[in-house]
Parts: C-alpha cells; sequence; structure tokens
C-alpha cells in the first residue's frame, strides 16, 4: 500500500499539485521508520514548493545525514533556508555537520559563522572562518565582526591588506580596513582615511561613505547630515520601509498602553545595566509591557535572577522570523514599539520596517537618527536632539526632561573602598581617566589629552584599552606629542561591581570626541567621579553634556577644544574646587535626576502618553518636548 501512495505522491508532484503530494508523503512517513535520503529529499522539494520554508530545511538537514552522493547539496539548501527564515538555532546546533557536509558552499560557511556569532557562541567560530569568501564584501564584514570580538586585529589589518593589495579597487574592504583602523587605534591608517575622504568629490565621496558600517561612523563623524547617509549594507531596508505595513489603529483611550521593548540585549548588559530599573518602575496599571526578546540562550541565564515582574514580560522571538515576530506584535495589539537596537551589533531592522504597531521608537541604542527605519519618533533631549536636528532627521524628536538616558540606582551598588595598590597605581600622582572603548580614541583626544598632560607636570592617564596592539599604538601616538609612556597606565574590562570600585581612584576623567562615553560617563558620575568634555554637533557627542546637566555640573562641558583642555588642566590645579565637585557627586547621588529612576520612568511614560493623543486623535507623529512630571 505504502508503495502505491508513493507513486501517487510522486505523481502529484510531477503534476504540481504540491497538497496532495505532501499528504500522500506524510502517510508513507507515518510507516517508515528511517526514510531514505531521496523521500527526504522529496518531501523537502514539496515542503519548498508549499513555503514552508523551515519544514524543507528540516527535510534536506535529514537527507544530507545519510551522506549519500548529494549530501553536500542537501546541507546547503538547509543551511540556506534555515539562514534565510532567521531560524538560527538549528544551525547552531547542526553548523560542525553542516561544514563538514558541504566544505565548498560559501552560503553555508557564511549562515553558520553568521548564526554561532548572533548565538555568542563565538568559541567555535575558528573552524568556519577559513572558508568564507574573501571575493565577497559580506562575507568580509563578517570576517572583521569575529575577528574583532576575538581581539585579532593585528591578523585583521593583515588580511585586509593582503585582500587590497590583490585587488585595490575594492572600496568595501577599503572602508573596512579603515574602520578596524579605528578600533584598533593605527592613527596612520586613520591619517589616510581621512586624507583619502577629503580627497574625493561629494558623489565620490558619498559612494565611499556607503560601504561603512554606521555605527562605526560616529566614533569618527559628528556631522548628522554626514551620519545619516546611507550604507550599503541597509539598502535593503530602504525599499522595505517604502513598502511598509499599514498601520494598526491605537487601542482605544479606556486601554492600557501596551509598549514592546524590542532587543537582544536583556541580559547583563549595558542596555539593562541603564534601563532595567526603570522597566521596573512602569505602572501596570496604565501600561501593559512586553520585553520582545531574541537574546541568545548563553546569555539569556541572567533573566533568572531577574525580579518577577521582569520575567513575566519576557516574550521570546528570537526563533521567529522577522515577519512572524511583526504578526506576534500585532497579535498582542502592542501600541508603541520600541527599538532599542537601531544599526548595532545583530540588530533585527526588519521587524521595525515590518510590524504594523500604530507607533514606532528609536532610543538608548543608536545615538542618532536611522533614516531607513520606519520609525515615528527618536527619544532624546534639548541639548541631544537639539532644535536644529528637527531640520535633519526624519523621525520626529521627542525630548524627555532632564537627560534621554535611563539609569539604574537602587539596582547598582555604591562604590566599595579601594586601594590604588591594589589596582597598580601610585599614591599621590594626580591621575586622570578614560574607561571608554579604545575605538572611541581619535587622533583628536590624543592630542587633547596630550596638551592636558604635558600642563600637568608628573600627571598620569588610566586607560582601558586591551590588546598589545592597541597599547603599542596608543603609546606611539602619545609620544609622539611628548608623553613618555611611563604616564600611561593600560588596564583591561572587569566585572562591572570591581570596575565600580575603582573608578574613584582616579582624580578626574576625560571624555572622548567626537563620540563621548554614554554608559561610561553615567558610571563615572555614579561612582563620584568629574568628567569634563566639550560639546559637539552629533547626538553621539554630546551625551555627556546632557548626564553631567542631569546632575547639575554643566559647568564641566566645554564648548571648544581650547576650553576643554584649560578646564582639565585648571582642575588639576585646584584640589579644592575638584573636591567639592566629587562631593556634589557623592553627597547626592540619589538625589540628582541623572539617577532619580522613578522620576524617569514617570517622564517615559509622559511620553508614551503624549504620543498616544495624538495617535488617538488620528494626529500625525510631531515634535514632542515633555514636560518635567514633578514641574
Amino acid at each position: 500500500m505504502s508503495r502505491e501512495i508513493l507513486a501517487e505522491a510522486i505523481a502529484a508532484y510531477q503534476a504540481g499539485d504540491f497538497p496532495k503530494a505532501l499528504s500522500g508523503l506524510e502517510l508513507v512517513a507515518k510507516g517508515v521508520t528511517a526514510p531514505d535520503a531521496g523521500f527526504l529529499a522529496l518531501l523537502g522539494n514539496v515542503h519548498y514548493r508549499l513555503g514552508n520554508r523551515v519544514e524543507a530545511a528540516e527535510a534536506f538537514l535529514a537527507a544530507a545525514r545519510q551522506r549519500t552522493a548529494e549530501a553536500s547539496q542537501y546541507a546547503e539548501l538547509a543551511a540556506n533556508l534555515f539562514f534565510t527564515s532567521a531560524r538560527h538555532k538549528p544551525i547552531v546546533d547542526n553548523a560542525e555537520f553542516l561544514i563538514e557536509a558541504a566544505p565548498a558552499s560559501p552560503s553555508v560557511a557564511y549562515a553558520c559563522t553568521k548564526a554561532l556569532f548572533q548565538a555568542r557562541q563565538r568559541h567555535r567560530l575558528e573552524p568556519f572562518l577559513k572558508y568564507l569568501n574573501r571575493g565577497d564584501d559580506a562575507h568580509v564584514g563578517l570576517l572583521v565582526q569575529c575577528y574583532r570580538v576575538q581581539q585579532r586585529l593585528e591578523d585583521l589589518i593583515a588580511e585586509l591588506k593582503a585582500i587590497l593589495a590583490a585587488d585595490p579597487g575594492r572600496d568595501g574592504v577599503r572602508m573596512l580596513l579603515y574602520f578596524t583602523a579605528q578600533d584598533a587605534c593605527d592613527f596612520a591608517l586613520q591619517a589616510e582615511r581621512d586624507a583619502y575622504l577629503a580627497a574625493l568629490e561629494k558623489q565620490a565621496f558619498e559612494a565611499f561613505l556607503a560601504f561603512e558600517p554606521l555605527h562605526g561612523r560616529l566614533f569618527r563623524s559628528e556631522d548628522e547630515r554626514v551620519n545619516i547617509l546611507p550604507a550599503q549594507q541597509y539598502a535593503h531596508l530602504n525599499a522595505q520601509k517604502r513598502d511598509r505595513a499599514q498601520r494598526r489603529a491605537f487601542s482605544s483611550a479606556q486601554a492600557r498602553i501596551s509598549v514592546g521593548y524590542l532587543s537582544n540585549d536583556f541580559h547583563n548588559h549595558a542596555t539593562m545595566v541603564l534601563l532595567g530599573e526603570a522597566l521596573h518602575h512602569h505602572d501596570e496599571s496604565r501600561f501593559d509591557i512586553s520585553l520582545l526578546c531574541f537574546t541568545p540562550d548563553n546569555a539569556a541565564v541572567d533573566q533568572a535572577n531577574w525580579p518577577d515582574k521582569l520575567r513575566k514580560w519576557i516574550v521570546p522571538v528570537g526563533d521567529l522570523s522577522d515577519q512572524a515576530t511583526a504578526q506576534l506584535i500585532a497579535s498582542r495589539d502592542i501600541d508603541i514599539l520600541v527599538d532599542l537596537k537601531g544599526h548595532t551589533l545583530s540588530a533585527r531592522p526588519g521587524i521595525v520596517n515590518l510590524s504594523d504597531a500604530p507607533i514606532k521608537v528609536s532610543y538608548l541604542g543608536f545615538p542618532g537618527s536611522i533614516p531607513e527605519l520606519d520609525y515615528d519618533y527618536i527619544l532624546g533631549d534639548r541639548i541631544v536632539t537639539p532644535d536644529a536636528f528637527k531640520d535633519v532627521y526624519p523621525e520626529k524628536l521627542c525630548r524627555l526632561p532632564d537627560s534621554y538616558q535611563c539609569n539604574n540606582s537602587t539596582w547598582r551598588q555604591t562604590p566599595k573602598a579601594a586601594s590604588r595598590a591594589d589596582h597598580g597605581l601610585p599614591q599621590e600622582a594626580f591621575i586622570f581617566a578614560s574607561f571608554n572603548q579604545a575605538i572611541k580614541i581619535t587622533r583628536r583626544t590624543v592630542e587633547l589629552w596630550s596638551q592636558i598632560l604635558n600642563r600637568t607636570p608628573g600627571s598620569l592617564i588610566w586607560l582601558m584599552a586591551g590588546g598589545d596592539l592597541r597599547r603599542a599604538n596608543l603609546t606611539a601616538e602619545f609620544s609622539r606629542h611628548g608623553v613618555a609612556p611611563e604616564r600611561i597606565i593600560f588596564t583591561n574590562s572587569v566585572s562591572f561591581a570591581d570596575h565600580n570600585n575603582r573608578i574613584p581612584l582616579a582624580d578626574l576623567a576625560l571624555d572622548t570626541f567626537p563620540c563621548n562615553g554614554h554608559t561610561t560617563t553615567s558610571d563615572m558620575l555614579w561612582a563620584g567621579l568629574p568628567v569634563v568634555t566639550s560639546l559637539g554637533t552629533g547626538f553621539a557627542s554630546r551625551v555627556s553634556a546632557s548626564l553631567l546637566n542631569a546632575v547639575g555640573l554643566s559647568e564641566l562641558v566645554t564648548d571648544s577644544d581650547e576650553d576643554f583642555v584649560a578646564l582639565a588642566t585648571a582642575l588639576a590645579d585646584d584640589a579644592p574646587r575638584l573636591k567639592a565637585l566629587r562631593d556634589h557627586l557623592s553627597l547626592n547621588r540619589m538625589r540628582l535626576p541623572l539617577f532619580d529612576t522613578p522620576r524617569f520612568t514617570r517622564n517615559l511614560e509622559r511620553a508614551y502618553e503624549m504620543m498616544a493623543v495624538r495617535a488617538r486623535t488620528g494626529l500625525p507623529p510631531d515634535h514632542i518636548d515633555v514636560p518635567a512630571v514633578d514641574a
């Protein structure tokens, strides 16, 4: 009987009657203990014809495991179908088998590497990297990401230079080399980049800039009109945005406002260091909260330690495609979709464009405008998003009082006593510090820091920069500006608690330009360490000014490089003034607006309510300035 059913199923397949073919194959499968590769491949083809891409991938994977002559073809089909369906877990679970079965397939190598990278299974990456196609810019871009997380910057620069030597016309690789130079503190290559960009005419400049990672652009540029220029890697999002979903109606005035936060950083990450407590303070009588979570499993274990209130809000979407996630958002009647990722690592921007949520908001993850995404608002404040941005950003500005940045307060430990000796620091020297990522340390920044050090004899600078290459490059650049190597103290990243405890051992923090400290600056202020900054022209270059304003220390915000150097130098020579600044932070920590988490949450909820009023009355999004709740 099963042979007859199978024959009928094959005939139906050949005739194009795929539903009938599937019914027959499923009947046959019930009576077969171990179906052979041919049967499984046929089943995969039928599922594929019916649009069942995940089921097709599962059938092809099973066929590949039969290790027939066609195994590599089946493995490639399985990997590609899982990958394009955003089902990364089966790829992660079977990655070594897939690459073994199809080692000559660049698409299998890319799918496995990308899936492992996004799942943060970085200890498994190495065997896959050699199979990436160096002739494809997308593959090279993934190689850059992998080498960076492995801290293999010297190997990466050498490989990118070798690719360019063989084909100097590959602008995509050239830009990735320049981006890597920023991360490696390779100031010679940064100078080459700046000269190369300056020599380009407008059209060629914009074409070359299209190869730049948008998040990486913020580390070197504070011109928001340049920062919003499109990138090739997101070109598909522009088309997707043009075909955006018809928006649903906002919920009725009698209903709670439903807010969905979208992120893969719902774990022990800077996002939750800032946002976690504010989420916890949401008023459940007025707001229905969902945490749309695609956090990798090995990081999501942190959620076990969260309060019950937060855990019950988690809605896993990691195994869903972008379209399926958008449909889930609709089924939950989410009114306001808040994307916490933007164009940062492992983001899923397609969800934003495909969603029909009545209001879509960009917040926290990406400090700037993202024209490719279908946002209505960007959450900022009057400092990071000044009036001038209204003519630059396609999003409407929703500006919070105090500061745009949320902060944990009662969830955050106050610093515990530590000694300089424990951290290899001299007892008597005046110590400037910067714990910002090394990628933020530009030639301009080193020059300004060097001027400060040269005007304060005997002072030292304490930097968080890991890896021999970064440290060698920084030491050489400081030396070029007359700062001896023994005046630089390098340190590595440590646990948040240990970092929090060591911050007060410094005397004064110096900011980076054009990309300021963000979470790092609030860490400094929380620990009682004053930060000197200079107000830039872009969102990312104005964050420290926003935070200092929210702790009542706007006097530490300068307007020029000259004033930045002068203020830092003056403070190093004025112990009573510096002590007063530190006392202001440590004695008033829990009263300052930046660290008043309930106050921030009330302001954030007022912002959502003001968005809701416009949407419920049929008005389009417009710029919003949220009045302080306490006012």
